[in-house]
């Protein structure tokens, strides 16, 4: 590549990262669900049998909860 041609992909790849910017998604949504858990498989009818408890962003959900039930 000679000079003007390094020019020229450089340019092209400030445009690119200026634009990144805009692609971003910024509407962000705090995640608010609750979880039933069971070690025994149930059908989708039988899901309201569960008791369900509040869980945030990060928290556990896996065999922690399995002693705390």
């Amino acid at each position: 590549m000679n000079k003007k041609e390094i020019e020229v992909v450089l340019q092209r790849i400030e445009k690119w990262y200026k634009s990144l910017y805009e692609m971003v998604v910024h509407d962000k949504r705090v995640f608010n669900a609750e979880f039933g858990w069971t070690k025994d498989h149930i059908s989708f009818e039988e899901k309201t049998s569960l008791s369900y408890k509040p869980i945030k962003e990060g928290e556990n959900w896996g065999e922690k909860w399995e002693t705390a039930w």
